[in-house]
């Protein structure tokens, strides 16, 4: 999990997390897959309405970040709050082992795969 905490620390503002709160109620099914109910909060710093925050592009890159997550990458944070820049760094790749074999699995074989080898660790 990114460290949410690490990244307050980088900001000028001076914030204060008075809670938060990461539960599987936060939790909603949809065709078998898991998707958060709410993704994030906003506050309106004039008035201090606190309300549901709504992210319609999920960033540059998407299809490069989920990768990055599927093939075992730690998350990063690509945001730099001192310049308000997004800024991917640089990487490295390494090939996935036998890609062919599980763009041929259906995602409910994979998920399984998947399940069980945590399940071991």
């Amino acid at each position: 999990m990114l460290s949410v905490e690490g990244e307050f620390d980088k900001q000028d503002d001076d914030i204060h997390l008075v809670t938060l709160c990461v539960t599987e109620l936060n939790d909603r099914e949809e065709n078998e897959n898991h998707f958060p109910i709410i993704y994030g909060i906003a506050v309106n710093i004039k008035t201090a309405e606190i309300y549901r925050a709504s992210f319609q592009d999920r960033g540059p890159e998407e299809q490069l970040r989920a990768a990055r997550a599927l093939a075992g990458g730690p998350m990063i944070s690509i945001y730099d709050a001192k310049t308000e820049q997004l800024r991917i760094g640089p990487y490295s790749w390494t090939p996935f082992p036998h890609v062919d074999f599980w763009l041929q699995q259906d995602d409910k074989q994979i998920l399984e795969v998947r399940t069980y080898r945590l399940a071991k660790s």
